[in-house]
């Protein structure tokens, strides 16, 4: 039986990668709509296109990799957490405090998966940043990488590393009283 506390725990990071997953599928049929039928696939550093592709090629592509990150961060945070904090697969900040009782170890799982869903969550916005790059650069008259682009990547990125720091400085301090 799981203790009450188990869906705060994943609930709302499960919620959020939910929603982005699901903008991401918008977009990306949004995409399928808007994009040229050429379309700058490489493009060198705030240069010019070094490769053109297909408006289908572009399609499936960044499908496939939105695919593959849900299914990853679904299966990890599916997988991961069931593990015993003791397998070798498992590593969590103050590791002797979570795997001293049951009941503390069931938490960092708890904890694990919401984790690992807020990094999907985070993951899928950058990839929806770069979804919406794709589409303007590729019905820009003379298409480039602009500002926009860095910002949203390098905001999204900085996201994750702040989610990340978050989560083994803080997420997983001992508890006192428990």
């Amino acid at each position: 039986m799981r203790p009450a506390w188990t869906g705060w725990e994943t609930g709302p990071v499960r919620l959020a990668f939910t929603l982005t997953t699901a903008a991401y599928v918008v977009l990306l049929g949004a995409a399928a709509t808007r994009l040229p039928e050429r379309v700058p696939v490489h493009l060198g550093f705030m240069e010019h296109p070094e490769r053109w592709g297909s408006r289908t090629e572009t399609v499936a592509l960044l499908g496939g990799a939105g695919l593959v990150l849900a299914l990853a961060v679904v299966g990890a945070a599916r997988v991961l957490p069931r593990q015993p904090l003791s397998s070798p697969w498992v590593d969590v900040p103050h590791h002797a405090w979570w795997a001293a009782t049951p009941e503390r170890e069931a938490v960092a799982q708890q904890r694990m998966a919401g984790g690992l869903y807020g990094l999907g969550a985070g993951a899928m916005l950058v990839m929806s940043a770069v979804l919406v790059s794709v589409v303007v650069t590729a019905r820009a008259g003379e298409p480039t990488l602009g500002t926009p682009f860095l910002a949203a990547i390098g905001g999204g990125v900085g996201g994750l590393i702040i989610w990340s720091l978050w989560m083994s400085l803080f997420r997983y301090r001992p508890e006192e009283g428990r």
